[in-house]
């Protein structure tokens, strides 16, 4: 039991950390470039197959210019599974889709850049990638980079995005993000915007959600050894 629980507790952690760098992520595009529009976990529809939901899905509203951004805590030890993953992040979001944040639900957009963000203990995944773009895995007309973020601790005091590895279309966001050049932005900058954004997924992991109700939840519904069922909108979280 001792081990299970000690597991959650991790997976708990990985979630919130994954939340961390998805928000800084977006922070530092949107302190840079005005008038972009972005979304958490929005479903992405295209023309053709099962919807799609991103991580991250950012418009700049000026320029015409979209991405989607992915977090994953790793690819995985094994190389045909990684290859797996990848052939399946470019099937998922190389092609036309609507409904993007600050648009009209219906409008279609394609060549939009496509970014894969890991934690900086996974740079090692970047070979892979590597190989994969130069193998030709992503279609003509679209560009994959692989990005990645510290985790942050008690010890840290700020959150660092860097880019290890290829294009981004749009030039203004890859001066932004020079190759192997660190963003970090200070941790007490993020909260408020931190506070703000609970989910990445839908649905998203039962130990996180189970997280959020005790959190957020049961201290103010629930008295000391008086525990009862209580009704939760998931949007209140």
């Amino acid at each position: 039991m001792e081990d299970k629980l000690n597991q959650i507790a991790i997976d708990v952690d990985n979630y919130q950390q994954t939340i961390w760098g998805a928000v800084t992520f977006v922070a530092i595009i949107h302190h840079n470039i005005k008038g972009i529009a972005y979304s958490y976990g929005k479903k992405l529809l295209p023309s053709d197959g099962e919807e799609c939901t991103p991580d991250i899905a950012i418009y700049s509203t000026g320029t015409q210019y979209a991405l989607i951004a992915d977090l994953k805590r790793s690819l995985t030890k094994d190389d045909k599974i990684a290859l797996i993953k990848l052939k399946e992040l470019v099937r998922k979001y190389c092609q036309k889709l609507s409904n993007w944040p600050g648009q009209d639900s219906e409008i279609e957009i394609d060549n939009h850049d496509v970014i894969l963000i890991l934690p900086y203990t996974r740079a090692v995944e970047q070979k892979r990638i590597e190989e994969f773009i130069r193998d030709g895995g992503v279609p003509e007309g679209y560009k994959l980079s692989f990005f990645t973020y510290n985790p942050q601790d008690d010890v840290s005091r700020s959150i660092c995005i860097e880019r290890r590895y290829g294009d981004i279309t749009y030039e203004e966001l890859s001066k932004i993000f020079p190759l192997n050049d660190p963003k970090c932005p200070s941790r007490e900058d993020l909260l408020p915007k931190i506070s703000t954004v609970k989910f990445l997924d839908h649905p998203p992991p039962v130990s996180w959600t189970c997280y959020l109700l005790w959190e957020l939840k049961l201290p103010e519904s629930l008295g000391p050894k008086k525990p009862k069922f209580i009704t939760v909108n998931a949007d209140d979280l």
